[in-house]
């Protein structure tokens, strides 16, 4: 059922409010607020859902995380590839996360850990607490080491290229 509908004309932003009486899919949220943007021309849209019953649903996060991941990705770009190959822990109300790449700073500034919890409060009415932790393993920090050392050598390459070409242009 809807409960209200609001448009923001400046913002060109719709939301809708349903009401539920089944869990819905986060995968078809998704898809409903991208029919909603494409067949109005709109910049954003948001459905928001309260559920009937106050009955806790029994989904199962670990399963869901890739499609939680992919519907967040598509507002937040970013996310996508700091959360790829991410693992899951939960106990009780807190989501541990795992991340297998740097980016926990940046997932924090940008108030990410708030967002995922709105969410999950929202399409599966269920309050969690995020947390996010990097573990790298030794493998994946020699890559990482290696791949920032060559950044840093061809910095360093190109900058003393341009200097002599310079160099040489005063000559």
């Amino acid at each position: 059922k809807i409960e209200k509908v609001n448009l923001y004309k400046k913002m060109n932003s719709f939301e809708v409010y349903l009401i539920s009486e089944k869990i819905i899919n986060i995968k078809e949220v998704y898809a409903f607020e991208k029919f909603l943007i494409k067949r109005f021309s709109l910049n954003n849209a948001t459905v928001k859902i309260r559920y009937e019953s106050e009955s806790d649903f029994n989904i199962d996060l670990k399963t869901e995380w890739n499609n939680i991941v992919d519907y967040l990705s598509y507002r937040y770009p970013m996310t996508k590839a700091i959360l790829k190959n991410s693992e899951v822990e939960i106990e009780s109300n807190v989501i541990n996360v795992k991340l297998h790449m740097s980016g926990k700073d940046f997932l924090l500034a940008r108030g990410m850990n708030k967002v995922f919890e709105d969410t999950l409060e929202n399409v599966y009415n269920q309050k969690y607490k995020l947390n996010f932790t990097e573990v790298m393993t030794e493998e994946e920090e020699l890559k990482h080491k290696e791949f920032t050392k060559k950044l840093e050598d061809d910095a360093i390459n190109e900058l003393a290229q341009q200097m002599e070409e310079s160099k040489q242009e005063k000559e």
